[in-house]
């Protein structure tokens, strides 16, 4: 009945959300995006049936994409709890209203009402109102546990204090073994934006300015693809209050598969000569940690990996340099697809910090760094224990039946536990009419995977005639007597006594047991 009702109350609210989210959602195309209000927000995940796991792997940056208006009531939750969402976490904020390239996306993702909060692309979803942050952070979790693709990517942006504009370069390396169909977009946002939602008065975070680049891209397997965008430009920028997001996706799915961010470095001089205050822009190298992800457990030896850029080509790079919390910096045995082996077991269990850097000669990069979780002592917690479950059924019922006649029938039994345990079982009770017999009669080491398996009956009816006979057959869990089936049985026996085969059949079937289902077909019993 629990689950009847559980299904009934399912339908209701599925049936109840399709009418109200076809009163609230009009197609962006129409210009306009009507506000909606969920209860706490609904996480609507999307299919991804038709993904390989086997050729990705795990930790990225998640990207979140959140489609706004400026007279939208619900997303002033959206707007002030995604800041709050904890881990390696960008999201940008769509502001349909005031910006085209924002309604454009907006369109892309299926937006048709605000707020709606899209995770990695078009992986999952967040639509209506929220009352906390853990709508936004549950559909962040999900993401981050999801598998990606193998690709890293590097992203320089230089800003040029002449005409106020940004040069953007990419890099994205194809670390997996098949050729990359991807699509590339560099979004340029605004930290404090200039756009205010009017109901409670507060700029928007984030919001989008428009796209460096935009465009789909093949990388083939173990290549870097390098691109570089046109100047971007766009009135009354501020280069303090600029971010640039590079963002891969999957061109199948519309997933996301990596993200890098950065701040435009300034134009400057490479030399001292205070002449010329508008020198060429300080260009300087960058790395990262591929592997190990920030929040990994590690054990024994692990490779730590990763990739080290400069936006005036990787030659430049010199050196390349990776140390453990406070321990001394030790260079690695490349510059660019770089690696090294540490041994955690020189390290106590527990939080560590894994920091990489590079440099030209010249320049350095900043320092990039990743918290990971030692576990070398740590026992092995035990399988936990696989429970079976006897479950069976059938109903025996006789009737017509002469005294003393041998008669036949059958019931099942199963284990319905847990995947691959293992049940013992044995018939318990029986009526204390007619004398019986059960081929099997107990039974050992029974799985689910085992499916159901027969148990056949043979009775030597009562004696007695014109009677009425009723009871039940006990089959016993040895495990666990508590655990237990019963089967009813009813017998009705005619004036006529039969002829007693019963010491002679028995005998037989004593001596050849096999033969007892065959007999019973032959027979037609």
């Amino acid at each position: 009945m629990k689950n009847y009702v559980n299904s009934k109350k399912k339908s209701l609210v599925m049936a109840t959300s399709i009418v109200l989210l076809s009163m609230v959602l009009i197609p962006i195309v129409t210009g306009e995006i009507d506000n909606v209000q969920i209860s706490d927000g609904e996480i609507v995940n999307i299919d991804e049936s038709f993904i390989d796991p086997a050729s990705f792997a795990s930790h990225h940056k998640v990207l979140a994409e959140f489609g706004t208006t400026t007279s939208c009531p619900y997303c002033v939750s959206h707007k002030n709890y995604l800041p709050l969402v904890a881990g390696d976490f960008q999201y940008i904020t769509l502001v349909a209203n005031m910006n085209s390239a924002a309604s454009s996306r907006c369109g892309e993702l299926g937006i048709s009402g605000v707020p709606d909060t899209y995770f990695d692309g078009k992986y999952t979803h967040v639509l209506g109102g929220v009352s906390s942050v853990s709508p936004l952070q549950n559909a962040y979790n999900v993401c981050q546990s999801r598998t990606v693709a193998d690709i890293d990517v590097t992203l320089f942006a230089v800003w040029d204090s002449v005409d106020s504009t940004i040069d953007t370069t990419v890099y994205i390396d194809n670390t997996g073994g098949s050729t990359y169909n991807g699509h590339l977009h560099v979004y340029v946002i605004e930290k404090l934006s200039r756009w205010v939602n009017s109901n409670d008065g507060g700029n928007y975070h984030n919001a989008m300015l428009g796209y460096a680049i935009n465009k789909n891209i093949i990388v083939d397997a173990g290549d870097t693809l390098i691109e570089s965008s046109n100047t971007f430009s766009f009135p009354a920028m501020d280069q303090s209050n600029i971010l640039v997001v590079a963002t891969v996706f999957t061109q199948s799915t519309n997933y996301v598969d990596e993200t890098d961010i950065a701040e435009p470095s300034s134009g400057g001089d490479d030399d001292d000569d205070d002449d010329d205050d508008n020198g060429p822009p300080l260009l300087i190298p960058k790395t990262k940690i591929t592997e190990p992800g920030t929040g990994d457990i590690i054990n024994d030896t692990v490779t730590i990996s990763g990739t080290s850029h400069h936006p005036e080509g990787d030659q430049k790079i010199k050196w390349t340099m990776v140390k453990i919390d406070d321990g001394a910096w030790v260079e690695t045995d490349d510059t660019i697809y770089w690696s090294l082996e540490w041994d955690t077991n020189t390290v106590e269990d527990g939080p560590h910090v894994i920091s990489a850097v590079c440099s030209d000669g010249v320049k350095q990069s900043g320092i990039y760094q990743v918290n990971v979780e030692v576990r070398n002592d740590e026992e092995e917690p035990p399988d936990p224990e696989k429970i079976p479950d006897l479950d069976g059924e059938g109903t025996i019922s006789w009737s017509g039946i002469k005294p003393k006649l041998v008669i036949t029938s059958e019931f099942i039994i199963e284990n319905t536990g847990d995947s691959e345990s293992e049940l013992d079982w044995e018939i318990g009770d029986t009526p204390d009419w007619g004398d019986w017999t059960f081929m099997p009669d107990e039974g050992y080491d029974l799985t689910p995977e085992d499916g159901e398996i027969t148990v056949d009956v043979l009775l030597v009816a009562p004696d007695e005639k014109n009677q009425e006979f009723s009871g039940e057959i006990k089959v016993v869990n040895k495990q666990d007597g508590s655990d237990y089936i019963t089967i009813p049985v009813s017998l009705t026996t005619t004036k006529y006594k039969g002829f007693d085969l019963y010491p002679f059949i028995l005998r037989f079937f004593e001596q050849h047991p096999m033969l007892f289902p065959i007999i019973r077909i032959l027979l037609g019993l």
